[in-house]
C-alpha cells in the first residue's frame, strides 16, 4: 500500500488473492492426511468460533470507515 500507493481496499483484495493459492494447497494437504479429524472431535468449539467469525464479519461490514 505504501510502496505502490494502492488504495487500502485494493491492497486488501490483492493480499487475499495472493494468499488464496497457498491456503488451498495447505487445505488440500491437510485434508488428504486426515488432519482435520480433530475438528470433528471439537465440534462445539468449531461452531462457536465460526459463529463468532460470521457475526464479527457482519458487524465489521456495518462499521463506518
Amino acid at each position: 500500500m505504501l510502496l505502490f500507493g494502492a488504495d487500502i481496499k485494493l491492497a486488501g483484495s490483492l493480499s487475499l488473492a495472493v494468499s488464496l493459492p497457498t491456503m488451498l494447497v495447505g487445505f488440500t494437504r491437510y485434508s488428504r492426511d486426515q488432519n482435520f479429524a480433530v475438528l470433528g472431535r471439537n465440534r462445539r468449539l468449531l461452531l462457536a468460533m465460526a459463529g463468532g467469525s460470521i457475526v464479527g464479519t457482519f458487524i465489521g461490514g456495518r462499521y463506518p470507515a
